[in-house]
């Protein structure tokens, strides 16, 4: 039963093949393609082997017979479409090439239409091709049809390595190493006849032999040494000279007179006896094809050695009459070939002809330039005589000037330029006296004297368009393959005369072409740069004035840009509105400053733009914008790798200005190189293979894309300097197909618009911090991101103005349960510490020796001060633990902490924080700028709703912590935790629970905080001290002034506000520094209050009439009905954050702090806010507007 697919004609179905394949078990088969039982079939025809599972190999091993015998049908069909009958075949022989009728039937046979028979003939195992017709050569001993003879299929042959044949010489080889035997024709009576009157030899009955195919003809000729053969080349040739009374040999091609040890072939040596004349005619186009003449010259040697005595001459007619004999004959009768066979000249002489004419164009372009001193007019004398100056008996060479005579001497070749003319060769493709190397500098190269150049080891050509262009080695060895292919050398033979031979076509002359070129063209002195220009398409640009100027190969300049240069033109609304929708508007003129300095090269290095967004979201359409304003010859792209090396650098950055590494990600390492190349420093390079390399700086830009931030090697801190990223808005609703096409419209005026910029302001976008808020939320996130120290500092460390002491090897255990909590892999303490150092560099104190005490001086290791830990983020589980697994502590009660990190604690914003605190940026005259209050923390928020450092429920203001020792149990931390709510300092929780439970207590609970300042700087820190809970430490007591300064502080409202306590305080007489002393016991809010009217800098007026609260309490300075305070699930206007960067209306969750009335609005400091029903409430120290 045959199945077919039902909208297919020739669709595969396994179920018609069923019956060939091989059952292995119940429903298994033997898989054609892997020999396993593993093939399987359902009924509706689906099939998989579950051992190789390569369906489409099984199917075509299974339906290859079938495309055989298709492939045997069209051949068969090919071949009976293009075999001729036999009466074509015999008017070829006829008419075509003179051959009489007797001879044609007495030896032309035809295959039929049967391949097999071709195949049988010619010894093959099958035969495809046409059919054709065959002779059979007679034995001349046994005058019998041998298995020798010829077959000339109706169409040519393709082989794969060779040109077509038109004749096959069978077999091969008559026997073991004896060559292609010649083949011996079979003739009638009448051309018998024929032959006798022609020679003049008469032949008997006697010699008449019926009982031969040849009829006993052979064995006369060679009985009879009188008679004269000719040896000729192709079974027609001699066909049509034995219908016309020629006795012919025919040889099966122009090599195939000899067998191996340049032999002779046996079945000639028969006829080669003394007193026997010997003509070759072969074709008449000897002399133009040098094997021919070699072959021609080889069969004479051969006949001259069998036979000293023999005379063997050369027939020979002009090649416009006809190219083989039998052409001849046709085209201009017998009576034509008989003149040529009259003029036929001895072998001596023919050789003797061609040396003497060879020789002649040798000795008179030899001695036409040579010196005489004797200036007779025969001796080739000295050109400026007016004698015969040429060689020998040279003409007058009157007007053979000084120039032209320089030009031959300077051209090595000059000696053979007659001998080339004469053998019709291109002179300047010789190359004889010279080398390959010298000939490809001067031909292909110029000599280096116009538009070619080597520059650090890379070939570059001028264009024409300002600039020189980098040619590509590929290019260059086809250039250099080529030439030797045109090439050729003379060569003086005794036996040939001059011949021209093609040695070039080598590897090695070739490789060796190519370096001597590279070595030739490298200039001595340097280049000069210039690189403050740029080639346009239109004029060459000085950069740093905007001069135009004309291109001139001077410039040496080695890339360029393929559009117009137009100055000041407005960036077109197409590529402005990309922007837009793809980054943002924000970003235009950050993005803009990066493609001025992708076409500035006088603009800084030292960054370059990192790409960030989703696939399909514009990254990549601006990376290519940005390679193709320098085309495919200018720019390139590929992954990092690939410029490490000295070899990739070479191969990937020669004659590039820019370089994209479009699409990275994952685990980023190898980036030393990078770095360099993106500052624009001095690296290595080196072509492939070769022994040297050069230095130089590449002149480079780069740009990188990716879908996320990556993870750097070594922390990325060279990363993290370097790259500005830029981040995409996401995929766009709709996107327009032709945006490419309209981008490449108005590239020239994306050009103009990018150059317009005023240098001053691009420079600062790329040279300075990134202040947009969101590529400063993508900086941070890309620091944090794979780098597990700054993650650990951001999430779990805080600043803190006291001179703390915080162990090493406390930081790595926190650090180290922090990464197993957040799933990153620890490094060790040296290497964390290492990079800690480079985190926070100005929080480390270095081991020094302390003071001598009684008389001993100890050492002060190494630590990190003015830090804290968050409190809630690390618990110590392993002191219960240890107990009730029977552990025994020491007699002190000590014991090695196992901590174990709350990720629900954890809190984002050390690292600002931290920034913040070393480099404050207060507005001028805050009181925060003298002293410890110039950067203030926010307290971190709780999850539970209150604040760690102002209490929620159950706590007051500034209260103070109460310390827990590690040793505390956690029954003793859980009666605390009832007893304080959650406002009550860090605690650390013992394990004597499962950590599910443990889990649950931390929610209410806060376990390490900051350690203590050590009374004793010198003396050695112990665990315990550095555990031990964060004391919110009361300021000292102000005085009575003070306090009121403070209180004052507390209302202020304006600047005049702020400018009148100022006077107050210097009218009360307070010491310079009042402000750091009152600024440590003003809350939060205030401090932030302060700090925000000094930014807006209004100037001085009267206080105006204004009431300013702190909630939840109000104070009155003037009495005035204002609108309730905001409650929990009131709506607010939440202002943009750094954090937040969109402003929008939120619900507060919990007020943590207070707020004031000003400009008929409610402000609120410090809130807890939600976005909607899905996300989670989240802390903020600005204010919103209710």
């Amino acid at each position: 039963m045959s199945y077919e697919h039902s909208d297919a004609t020739h669709t595969f179905d396994i179920r018609n093949f069923s019956s060939v394949l091989q059952p292995a078990k119940k429903g298994c088969y033997i898989c054609p393609n892997c020999n396993e039982p593993k093939l399987t079939f359902s009924n509706n025809g689906k099939y998989n082997c579950w051992h190789c599972n390569d369906t489409k190999q099984i199917a075509r091993i299974l339906t290859e017979p079938e495309r055989e015998e298709r492939h045997r049908q069209r051949e068969e069909a090919n071949r009976l479409q293009s075999t001729l009958t036999h009466d074509e075949r015999k008017q070829e022989w006829i008419e075509f090439s003179g051959i009489s009728e007797s001879i044609a039937s007495a030896n032309l046979r035809h295959t039929s239409d049967s391949p097999e028979i071709v195949a049988q003939l010619l010894g093959w195992k099958y035969y495809k091709g046409t059919t054709g017709w065959y002779v059979l050569s007679c034995d001349p001993l046994t005058g019998k049809r041998s298995n020798n003879g010829q077959f000339k299929p109706d169409e040519p042959i393709d082989f794969p390595d060779s040109e077509p044949a038109k004749y096959i010489s069978f077999p091969k080889k008559s026997q073991s190493n004896k060559g292609i035997e010649a083949i011996y024709l079979a003739l009638t009576l009448n051309d018998w006849i024929k032959i006798s009157d022609r020679t003049g030899i008469p032949f008997t009955e006697d010699d008449i032999d019926n009982t031969r195919d040849d009829l006993g003809f052979w064995a006369w000729v060679r009985n009879n040494p009188e008679i004269p053969i000719i040896i000729t080349e192709g079974i027609k040739k001699a066909a049509c000279l034995l219908g016309h009374g020629w006795v012919a040999i025919c040889l099966a091609g122009v090599t195939c007179g000899q067998r191996s040890g340049k032999k002779l072939l046996e079945s000639l040596t028969e006829f080669i006896v003394p007193g026997r004349p010997v003509f070759l005619a072969f074709d008449a186009d000897i002399v133009e094809k040098t094997p021919v003449r070699r072959a021609l010259i080889q069969l004479c040697q051969l006949i001259k050695r069998t036979d000293k005595t023999s005379i063997t001459r050369i027939i020979q007619w002009d090649l416009a009459l006809g190219k083989g004999c039998d052409d001849l004959i046709v085209n201009h009768k017998v009576e034509a070939f008989e003149t040529a066979m009259d003029e036929a000249i001895s072998y001596s002489q023919w050789i003797k002809e061609i040396n003497t004419q060879y020789q002649e164009s040798y000795t008179g372009s030899s001695n036409g330039g040579g010196n005489n001193n004797n200036n007779n007019g025969n001796s080739g004398g000295d050109n400026n005589n007016n004698g015969n100056s040429g060689g020998g008996n040279g003409g007058d060479n009157s007007d053979f000037s000084s120039d032209d005579h320089n030009q031959k001497q300077n051209n090595r070749e000059w000696r053979y330029e007659r001998i080339c003319k004469s053998l019709g060769l291109p002179f300047e493709h010789c190359v004889t006296a010279g080398t390959f190397d010298g000939y490809v500098y001067r031909t292909c190269f110029e000599a280096g004297e116009k538009d070619w150049k080597t520059i650090d080891t890379a070939f570059y050509r001028y264009t024409g368009l300002g600039y020189w262009q980098n040619q590509p080695d590929k290019l260059l060895h086809k250039i250099i393959t080529d030439a030797g292919d045109r090439a050729f050398k003379l060569k003086l033979s005794k036996e040939e005369g001059w011949v021209d031979s093609h040695p070039y076509e080598t590897n090695n002359h070739a490789e060796s072409a190519f370096k001597y070129c590279r070595k030739r063209l490298e200039p001595i002195e340097p280049l000069p740069t210039n690189g403050h220009l740029r080639a346009f398409r239109n004029c060459t640009v000085d950069m740093r004035t905007g001069e135009t100027m004309p291109h001139s190969p001077e410039y040496y300049l080695t890339s360029g840009i393929s559009y117009d240069y137009y100055p000041n033109r407005p960036c077109p609304s197409v590529f402005y509105q990309f922007l837009c929708d793809a980054y943002g508007e924000d970003l235009i003129p950050v993005i803009r400053a990066f493609t001025s300095m992708f076409l500035d090269p006088t603009a800084p290095y030292g960054v370059f733009p990192h790409l960030l967004g989703q696939s399909g979201s514009g990254k990549g359409t601006l990376g290519r914008l940005w390679n193709s304003l320098y085309g495919d010859d200018g720019s390139g792209s590929g992954v990092f790798s690939d410029i490490a090396t000295p070899e990739g650098r070479h191969q990937y950055l020669t004659g590039k200005t820019i370089f994209g590494i479009p699409d990275i990600g994952g685990y980023v390492t190898g980036l030393r190189a990078f770095y360099e190349l993106v500052d624009n420093g001095e690296l290595t390079g080196r072509a492939l293979f070769n022994p040297t390399g050069y230095q130089k700086s590449f002149n480079c830009r780069f740009w990188v894309g990716s879908v996320d931030h990556l993870q750097i090697e070594n922390a990325g801190d060279g990363w993290e300097r370097r790259a500005y990223p830029i981040p995409t808005q996401g995929k766009p609703s709709k996107v327009d197909p032709e945006l490419r096409q309209k981008l490449e419209a108005v590239k020239a005026d994306i050009i103009s618009w990018a150059l317009a910029m005023p240098r001053s302001e691009r420079d600062v976008i790329l040279l300075t911090p990134p202040t947009n808020h969101r590529i400063v939320n993508l900086k941070h996130d890309a620091a944090l991101y794979g780098d597990s120290v700054k993650s650990f500092v951001d999430l779990c460390l805080r600043p803190t103005e006291e001179q703390t002491i915080m162990p090493t090897h406390l930081l790595h255990s926190l650090y180290t349960a922090y990464c197993q909590a957040h799933g990153y892999v620890a490094s060790g303490m040296s290497k964390f510490i290492s990079h800690f150092k480079n985190v926070l560099t100005k929080n480390f104190v270095d081991r020094r020796w302390g003071a001598m005490k009684n008389g001993l001086r100890r050492m002060q290791p190494a630590h990190f001060t003015n830090m804290e830990i968050l409190p809630g983020t690390f618990v110590d589980i392993a002191s219960d633990f240890q107990s009730s697994n029977g552990y025994q502590t020491d007699s002190k009660g000590s014991h090695e902490p196992e901590w174990k990190c709350l990720k629900s604690h954890c809190v984002e914003g050390g690292l600002m924080e931290f920034e913040d605190f070393w480099n404050p940026q207060p507005p001028d005259d805050d009181p925060g700028t003298d002293g410890g209050g110039g950067s203030p923390i926010p307290p971190p928020f709780s999850p539970d709703g209150g604040n760690m450092d102002q209490g929620g429920s159950g706590s007051t203001q500034n209260s103070e912590s109460t310390p827990i020792h590690p040793q505390t149990t956690e029954n003793q931390a859980s009666r605390d935790v009832d007893q304080g709510g959650s406002g009550g300092s860090g605690l650390l929780l013992s394990h004597e629970k499962s950590f599910d439970e443990i889990q649950k207590q931390t929610e209410n609970s806060q376990s390490l905080s900051s350690p203590l300042i050590h009374p004793d700087p010198v003396a050695q820190v112990t665990e315990n001290q550095c555990v031990q809970g964060s004391q919110s430490k009361q300021p000292p007591e102000l005085s009575p002034a003070l306090k009121e300064v403070s209180e004052l502080l507390m209302l202020v409202e304006t600047g005049s506000d702020l400018k009148a306590v100022t006077q107050i305080a210097a009218e009360k007489g307070l010491p310079d520094n009042w402000k750091k002393i009152v600024w440590s016991h003003l809350d939060k809010n205030t401090q932030a209050k302060i700090k925000r009217l000094k930014q807006q800098q209004l100037p001085t007026t009267e206080a105006p009439a204004s009431t300013v609260l702190s909630a939840p309490s109000a104070i009155k300075i003037e009495q005035k009905s204002l609108p309730p305070f905001p409650s929990v699930d009131d709506l607010v206007w939440r202002k943009p954050t750094p954090r937040y960067p969109e402003a929008q209306i939120c619900r507060i969750v919990q007020i943590t702090s207070g707020g004031a009335y000003t400009d008929n609005k409610w402000h609120i400091s410090h809130y807890a806010w939600e976005k909607g029903d899905y996300l989670p409430y989240s802390a903020d120290s600005n204010d919103c507007e209710y």
